[in-house]
């Protein structure tokens, strides 16, 4: 299981180090990783974070579980732009956090996808349709405890034919 885990930690370091992005925490089987954070990157966050995710769910295809050879890991992601806050918690082992509706959002992004699919905010969304590059698909409208249908989109791929 150490060795599963620890193959699986270094694929994600490695493709998170090829982008303008940082592997803020990771918890339980989830990572949260950020783009324009610390050093803010305007809308460039919204393509950095998408090229990652398309690189992530690719890395992880068919990725096999050791303990389990007749099964791959089953991967969701979960995209959202906004506002957050960050800072350094803690004395004895200090951790950078981020906090807010932003992070809170992108959770649920990811705990409302589906296996094998990138699910995004609107506004990732539109951010994305504003910059080009990038073959998206309407979910339509979703329910997310606090938040009353909110729409959510599926990033398939990126567009190679987009000048």
């Amino acid at each position: 299981m150490v060795e599963f885990l620890n193959a699986q930690y270094r694929m994600t370091d490695a493709i998170v180090e090829k982008y303008d992005a940082y592997k803020v925490e990771t918890i339980g089987d989830a990572d949260l990783i950020a783009s324009g954070i610390p050093t803010p990157n305007g809308t460039k966050h919204a393509t950095e974070i998408a090229k990652l995710s398309i690189d992530m769910m690719k890395a992880f295809t068919g990725f096999r579980l050791p303990h389990r050879p007749s099964e791959s890991l089953q991967v969701r992601i979960g995209l959202h732009s906004g506002h957050c806050m960050a800072g350094i918690v803690g004395t004895k082992i200090p951790k950078y956090c981020l906090f807010g509706d932003a992070v809170s959002t992108a959770t649920k992004m990811e705990s409302t996808s589906e296996p094998g699919r990138i699910q995004m905010s609107c506004k990732t969304a539109e951010i994305l349709r504003g910059t080009g590059g990038f073959v998206m698909q309407s979910r339509g409208k979703i329910q997310l405890k606090g938040k009353k249908d909110f729409e959510t989109f599926w990033l398939e791929r990126e567009d190679h034919n987009h000048a």
